[in-house]
C-alpha cells in the first residue's frame, strides 16, 4: 500500500501518482554529497605553512648558533688552535681597514702563539673582556646576517712600527717584503698597523761609504701598540766604520805590496799567504763584505778591488746567513763574532739560484 506523503491518501493499487492530489508516490534516494575539496585544500595550506614556520625557526636558530657571540668566540679560539686560516679570515674583520689579514700576517700570529704559549690564554681573556690591560683581540657587532641575526666579528689590535736609522738610504724589509725607505740619517717613518705576531725586520743602510745590514726579531704583542726601533745604533756605526776603514787600509797596503813585488820580481811568482780579517776578542759586529749577496745577482764589477781573503769571507757569508757551521777554525772565529750569525747545524748548504751564482762568481775570482 502506498501512502501519499502530501495528502495522506492510501492507495490499494500500485500507482505512481496519488489519485487524490496527483502527487508523485515514487520515493527517490537522498542526493549524494560531493566531496568537500575546499576543506582538504585548506588543511594542506595550513600544514605547509606550519612546516615553513618550523623551517624558518630552525634556520633562525641555526644562524644564531653560528653567528652568536659565544659561538663566534668558540669558532675563533678553535681556528687559532688548529691554525685554520680560512675560518680566521672569515671571522677577523678589522675595524681599521689598514690592518691586512693575509697568509703572511696569520703565519706571524701563529709564530707568536708557538713561541709564547701564554699568548693563547691572553687572547682568550682579552676577547672575553676579562683582561683590562691586554686587548689583542676584541669583539664587535657588524650588521646582521640576512637581516635577521646580529653578526659578531673579531677585531684585532693594530701595532705600528716607528723606525729611525743613523745611516742614509735605509731600506726596510718586513718578512723579506720591502716595507719602506728612509732617505737620511735621523729621519723617522711610521709603518702599519699590523696584526699581532712575530715578524722579521731587516734593513740595508749606508754608514759612511759602507753598506750595513741589520736584522731585528720584532714581537708585536701586549698593551703597547707602538714599537720604536733604531736599527743601527750610533756606537755600532762607529765600530763598523772603524772596522771597514782598517780593512780598506789593509787592502790598499797589500795591493801596493803586490804591485811592487810584480815590478821587482817579474820573473818570479809571488805567493801571499791568505790571512783572514782579524776580529777583536769580545767584539760583536754586523759587518758584511758584500751585504746584498743573498738577494742581488753580483757582477764582476762588484768584486773588483777585493782581496783574496775578503773574497773568501764574502763567499762564506752566503752560507753563514743560513747558519752554516764551518769546520775551519778561522772562519768559526770570524763569524761567531758577527751579531747576525746564528749557527744552524741542520743547514745542509742548500742555496737559492742567486746565491749559487754569486758563490760560483766569487770562486772564479779567488
Amino acid at each position: 500500500m502506498n501512502k501519499c506523503i502530501e495528502c495522506g491518501e492510501n492507495h490499494a493499487i500500485d500507482t505512481s501518482f496519488c489519485l487524490n492530489c496527483g502527487s508523485s508516490l515514487t520515493i527517490t534516494g537522498a542526493p549524494k554529497r560531493k566531496p568537500n575539496r575546499g576543506k582538504k585544500k585548506k588543511i594542506g595550506i595550513i600544514a605547509s605553512v606550519s612546516i615553513l614556520l618550523l623551517l624558518a625557526v630552525a634556520g633562525y636558530q641555526g644562524l644564531k648558533q653560528k653567528h652568536g657571540e659565544e659561538a663566534v668566540i668558540d669558532r675563533f679560539l678553535t681556528a687559532l688552535s688548529q691554525k685554520d686560516e680560512r675560518t680566521l679570515k672569515e671571522l677577523i674583520i678589522p675595524s681599521d681597514p689598514r690592518i691586512k689579514i693575509t697568509h703572511d700576517s696569520l703565519i706571524a700570529l701563529f709564530d707568536l702563539l708557538d713561541q709564547n704559549p701564554s699568548a693563547f690564554q691572553e687572547i682568550k681573556q682579552s676577547i672575553s673582556n676579562d683582561s683590562l690591560t691586554n686587548t689583542l683581540f676584541t669583539m664587535y657587532k657588524k650588521g646582521k646576517v640576512y637581516g635577521l641575526v646580529t653578526r659578531y666579528v673579531i677585531d684585532p689590535s693594530g701595532y705600528t712600527i716607528v723606525a729611525s736609522a743613523t745611516g742614509d738610504k735605509t731600506i726596510i724589509f718586513l718578512n723579506d717584503q720591502e716595507l719602506g725607505y728612509i732617505e737620511k740619517a735621523g729621519d723617522t717613518n711610521e709603518y702599519g698597523p699590523f696584526l699581532p705576531g712575530v715578524y722579521q725586520l731587516r734593513t740595508i743602510t749606508m754608514v759612511g761609504n759602507e753598506k750595513v745590514e741589520d736584522e731585528v726579531k720584532l714581537i708585536l704583542s701586549g698593551a703597547q701598540t707602538k714599537k720604536t726601533l733604531e736599527f743601527v745604533k750610533a756606537e755600532d756605526s762607529k765600530q763598523l766604520l772603524q772596522l771597514a776603514a782598517a780593512q780598506k787600509k789593509k787592502d790598499e797596503e797589500k795591493k801596493q805590496t803586490d804591485e811592487m813585488n810584480k815590478e821587482q820580481q817579474a820573473s818570479q811568482k809571488v805567493v801571499i799567504k791568505e790571512v783572514i780579517q782579524e776580529v777583536p776578542v769580545g767584539g760583536m759586529y754586523n759587518y758584511y763584505i758584500i751585504p746584498s749577496s743573498d738577494y742581488y745577482t753580483l757582477s764582476e764589477s762588484d768584486l773588483n778591488g777585493l782581496s783574496k781573503s775578503n773574497l773568501r769571507i764574502a763567499r762564506n757569508e752566503i752560507y753563514a746567513r743560513h747558519g752554516f757551521v764551518f769546520d775551519s777554525a778561522d772562519l768559526q772565529n770570524y763569524f761567531n763574532n758577527q751579531a747576525w750569525y746564528y749557527p744552524n747545524s741542520s743547514y745542509k748548504g742548500i742555496l737559492s739560484a742567486v746565491e749559487k751564482h754569486n758563490v760560483d762568481l766569487i770562486k772564479s775570482f779567488e
